[in-house]
């Protein structure tokens, strides 16, 4: 997928920075030039994007994360097309995700203590039990997807957010 770092989307996302890449497309830092606030926006592949099948997947997906009003599972604010190009405007989570604070203690020769990681994954199961009350099947739970609000919640010193629905799949 080609850079489209500086560009405006629809008039009002700028998008700043590349924060990552995946099979299906890429996230952005973006700025919301109308309100003024930092977000992220999830770009899709514009191949996949010119699928019709998959253009309403990914609508759904939005219009499925944007019904879900929970501290661990990441807000979407709006949903666009620009030219051929398909994406979804989250908010912004500065900090690691959890695969990444697994590697830097892992190359410290540390491990997460206990009680952290059983806060952790009690946490995202709460979440993940929130979202199925919901009928949302998330599909793609990992490291890499849960990101590290920088809050404090519940005995940790961060809150574990749940993000990309991607895969996730209303139940029938």
């Amino acid at each position: 997928m080609d850079r489209l770092d500086g560009q405006v989307l629809s008039g009002r996302y700028r998008l700043v920075a590349l924060l990552g890449e995946g099979g299906m497309g890429a996230v952005y830092r973006a700025q919301d030039l109308t309100l003024k606030r930092e977000v992220a926006v999830k770009v899709m592949s514009s191949r996949l994007a010119r699928q019709h099948d998959f253009k309403q997947r990914f609508l759904n997906e939005a219009q499925t994360a944007a019904k879900l009003n929970h501290p661990g599972v990441v807000q979407v604010h709006d949903f666009g097309q620009h030219n051929q190009l398909l994406y979804i405007v989250m908010e912004f989570i500065p900090g690691d995700n959890l695969r990444e604070m697994l590697r830097k203690l892992q190359k410290a020769q540390q491990w997460i203590p206990l009680s952290e990681a059983l806060n952790l994954v009690r946490q995202t199961s709460l979440t993940v039990d929130y979202i199925h009350h919901h009928k949302v099947l998330h599909r793609d739970i990992k490291p890499a997807n849960l990101l590290l609000k920088p809050e404090a919640s519940d005995g940790l010193p961060y809150r574990p957010v749940l993000t990309d629905l991607g895969l996730a799949k209303l139940v029938e």
